[in-house]
């Protein structure tokens, strides 16, 4: 029984702390929840859709007020210090010539329209996906076809940040399964109910996004993330009138055409069939620049269907295949052992391919709304686990699609009241309110920087070593160094009294180490945040370095450090008798010019006189960033082996000579190594 009011009782409906977490521990089990929470989560709507053209075909469109969903969204607290609401631009120079794109807020599009617009009006540039998912595993063909909506005014770190929950569900499309429809021809049977399907689409999202049409021109007032009554107003761009004109004109030709008669013609002029878009009672839309490139799909996938491919038929299957078993293996990526070349071998006489094309239209998408991952589909794209897989997991399979609404909507109550008493039971501390439009130190500082500067953060280590008392002898063994470069490295260091020893340094060796040497803790692992260049809208990111027994770890990665490749290094000639910090031994690489035709660095492996590695000894703090080293390979990969040995991921660096420093690994060694 639910609790009576109290203006005191933060957890109403529920009597305390104790009950809520009894509710919420129901609700995530399966149990029915006998509380119901009153709360202002946008309602799910459901109507029965038929098309003209399959009136025997009923489809089941579920639904919520995407106004609703957009106020909901605007007013969640857990958002609060992570929106735009005013437009802006960036610049890398004082002079305001070289411009940066990040933001949508720092698009041409929000600016261009926030400028048609008075002062006390914000646009809100929503953001809307939708795509199918298999709910069946194994067996049946069980589908569901999600809509999700966004708010252009959160930052894209938040939207990109599945556990926010920024993209709310706001609509379950039906698939479109015609099973009593009857056919004329063969040619109707394969390809109309394609093209009902793609009508049933439009005309859904018609029902589902007509209450934003009034918004195009009347104000709306929402509340936002700290409680304040603001006015907001949905995009409004240029028209798509060039498509409905070519539509209507198909219509006045054959103004008495059949669903398939009206498809075929609309087909020869590059048209889809559908006669009513769900974007026509949006005349101030231009769905051509509403439609964005995809990351995902348009450069990932383009680069897997064609670039890949021709590579494949260039060096052939067999030779791709070596030379990815041959790479070495690195944490937290796959290594193809079998190769990686299942595909099929295809050739095409043309360069006519649509992703190869819409490359060019990039620019222009980001120059009208931010960087490319404010329109990328790879968070939507996993929120068909979160709202699709796992709620079919947690209902009956019969009637699936009432139930899934069913299900999200306790799950979003369970979820968001929950939220609501961490924020109440929290204490805050009040921070004065900046204005929009001023500049705060931080983007002050990004301007004031060319190029920008790049932010190291301290390594971190375990608080017990794997390896506890171990002398310099046994290390040397369990990592197959060799015991005179190890001393000699530590000598060299004890010497400097500095960060950093290697090649090029010459010095009187002491003659015996300290005695703090003599029993080392040893660490196998040690987790740094990568450095980033951009402290404002680059996210940290961490990463976690290893070294494996038996397999002369050091030679996986090449430090690369910033800080130690300017023109001079500060040397600390003083001695301490302390305990030296943290340290770690790395085996130097000679370091080549950059290349012209790849723009990648090589390096090349540095022995000493008896033929040992020559290493030397850095502190942790130093340790900046791994850097991928990918062997150079000759026309063939058996090339690379060694008489009498096979390369593999697990001996490649052991065994070859000369490396890439792969700098397209990740965003991180780009930015910092190319």
């Amino acid at each position: 029984m639910a609790a009576e009011v109290d203006p005191q009782n933060v957890t109403y409906p529920f009597a305390g702390l104790d009950e809520w977490e009894l509710a919420k521990w129901l609700s995530t089990t399966g149990q029915k929840l006998t509380t119901i929470i009153q709360d202002n989560v946008p309602v799910w709507t459901g109507k029965w859709i038929t098309l003209p053209e399959a009136p025997l075909d009923r489809q089941l469109l579920l639904y919520r007020n995407p106004v609703e969903c957009l106020e909901w969204l605007e007013a969640n607290p857990d958002f609060s210090g992570d929106k735009d609401y005013v437009p802006y631009k960036e610049y890398l120079n004082k002079d305001h010539t070289d411009r940066c794109y990040s933001e949508m807020a720092s698009g041409e599009f929000w600016n261009d329209t926030q400028a048609k617009f008075p002062e006390d009006i914000t646009i809100n540039p929503y953001l809307l996906t939708t795509d199918s998912t298999h709910l069946t595993k194994f067996s049946g063909d069980k589908k569901v076809k999600l809509l999700l909506i966004a708010s252009g005014h959160m930052r894209k770190k938040i939207r990109a940040k599945p556990s926010s929950r920024a993209w709310l569900p706001c609509g379950m499309l039906p698939e479109g399964k015609f099973s009593k429809l009857e056919f004329k021809s063969p040619a109707e049977a394969k390809l109309l109910p394609g093209i009902l399907a793609r009508r049933l689409y439009h005309l859904c999202m018609r029902y589902i996004l007509q209450p934003l049409i009034l918004y195009t021109t009347i104000p709306k007032e929402m509340v936002d993330s700290e409680g304040l009554l603001g006015g907001s107003n949905t995009c409004k761009s240029q028209s798509g009138s060039d498509i409905l004109s070519d539509i209507h004109s198909i219509r006045r030709k054959f103004p008495d055409a059949e669903t398939w008669k009206f498809a075929m013609e609309a087909k020869n002029i590059g048209l889809n069939g559908v006669e009513e878009p769900w974007w026509i009672n949006f005349p101030e839309t231009d769905i051509c620049k509403a439609v964005c490139p995809d990351v995902l799909h348009g450069l990932h996938k383009a680069f897997k269907d064609h670039c890949a491919t021709w590579n494949t038929n260039i060096v052939s299957k067999l030779e791709l295949d070596a030379r990815f078993r041959r790479l070495p293996k690195w944490p937290g990526f796959r290594h193809f052992t079998s190769g990686a070349c299942k595909g099929k071998k295809g050739t095409i006489n043309h360069f006519n391919i649509p992703k190869l094309h819409t490359r060019w239209h990039y620019p222009e998408f980001i120059r009208h709304f931010g960087a490319t991952d404010n329109f990328s589909t790879e968070t939507p794209e996993h929120y068909h686990i979160e709202y699709a897989k796992k709620a079919y997991k947690g209902v009956s399979k019969r009637d699936y699609a009432e139930q899934m609404v069913w299900w999200l909507d306790q799950q979003e109550k369970v979820k968001y009241f929950d939220r609501y008493l961490t924020w109440r039971l929290t204490p805050s501390i009040q921070e004065p309110i900046q204005n929009d439009e001023a500049c705060s130190p931080d983007e002050q500082a990004l301007l004031d920087q060319v190029p920008l500067p790049i932010t190291v953060y301290e390594a971190k280590l375990a608080k017990k070593p794997k390896y506890a008392k171990q002398n310099i002898r046994n290390i040397a063994e369990k990592f197959m160094i060799s015991y005179e470069a190890l001393v000699s490295a530590l000598k060299e260091y004890e010497d400097l009294g500095t960060h950093v020893s290697g090649p090029g340094w010459h010095m009187t060796r002491t003659d015996q180490l300290p005695e703090y040497y003599n029993w080392l803790d040893i660490w196998t692992l040690i987790r740094i945040t990568l450095p980033i260049l951009d402290d404002i809208h680059d996210q940290i990111e961490k990463q976690i370095l290893r070294a494996v027994l038996q397999l002369n770890p050091i030679l996986e990665y090449l430090i690369w450090n910033p800080r130690l490749s300017r023109v001079s290094v500060q040397l600390d000639k003083t001695k301490s008798n302390a305990h030296p910090k943290h340290l770690a031994y790395v085996e130097w690489f000679h370091l080549n010019p950059i290349d012209q035709d790849t723009n990648m660095f090589s390096v090349k492996k540095l022995y000493d006189d008896k033929g040992n590695r020559k290493g030397g000894i850095i502190e942790v703090e130093d340790i900046v960033q791994p850097c991928p080293l990918s062997p150079k390979f000759g026309q063939k990969a058996a090339n690379l082996d060694p008489i009498g040995i096979q390369i593999t991921g697990e001996n490649c660096i052991e065994n070859v000579e000369t490396f890439w420093i792969n700098s397209f690994h990740t965003k991180s060694t780009y930015q910092t190594v190319f």
